[in-house]
C-alpha cells in the first residue's frame, strides 16, 4: 500500500512521462514516414519528365517507386499511428486522474484517496498493456493468414 502522496504522485509522474515519451517518438516516426512517402510519391512524375535528358532516370524512378513502396510497408507493419494515439491517450487519462486527485474531486475525498489513485493509475496502464497485446497478436494472425494464403 502506497502511504504517501508524494510516492503516489512521482510514482503516475513517471509513468506520465514514459507514456508521453513514447508518444512524441511514434508520432515523429508517424510523420516523418508520412512526409516522406508524399514527397518522394508527389517527385516521381516531375521526374518522369526528365527522360529524354538522362538516361539514368527510369533507375532514379524506380528507386522512388520502391522507397514508397518500403515506406508504406514499414508505415503499415510497424503501426506508427497507432502506437502514437494509444500512447497518448494513456498519457491524457493518467493526466486526467492526476488532475483529479490533486484537485481532491470525486472519487478523491477521504482517507483511501491515495491508494484510490494508485489503483486507478495502475488500472488504466495495466488496460493498455492489455490491449496492446490483444492488437500485436491480432496483427500477428493477420500477417500469419496472408502469408499461409499465398
Amino acid at each position: 500500500m502506497i502511504n504517501t502522496k508524494g510516492n503516489v504522485i512521482d510514482c503516475v509522474d513517471n509513468y506520465i512521462k514514459y507514456y508521453d515519451r513514447r508518444s512524441i517518438k511514434y508520432k515523429r516516426l508517424y510523420y516523418t514516414f508520412f512526409v516522406l512517402e508524399g514527397v518522394i510519391s508527389a517527385l516521381i512524375p516531375v521526374v518522369t519528365l526528365f527522360f529524354d535528358f538522362c538516361s539514368m532516370i527510369k533507375y532514379i524512378v524506380a528507386l522512388m517507386g520502391t522507397i514508397v513502396a518500403l515506406i508504406t510497408m514499414f508505415k503499415s507493419s510497424f503501426g506508427f499511428h497507432r502506437k502514437w494515439i494509444d500512447y497518448r491517450s494513456t498519457t491524457e487519462s493518467l493526466k486526467l486522474e492526476k488532475d483529479r486527485y490533486t484537485c481532491e474531486l470525486s472519487p478523491y475525498k477521504g482517507d483511501d484517496r491515495e491508494q484510490l489513485f494508485f489503483d486507478k493509475a495502475i488500472n488504466t496502464i495495466d488496460q493498455e498493456n492489455k490491449n496492446w497485446r490483444i492488437k500485436e497478436l491480432d496483427q500477428f494472425k493477420n500477417t500469419y493468414k496472408t502469408d499461409n494464403h499465398k
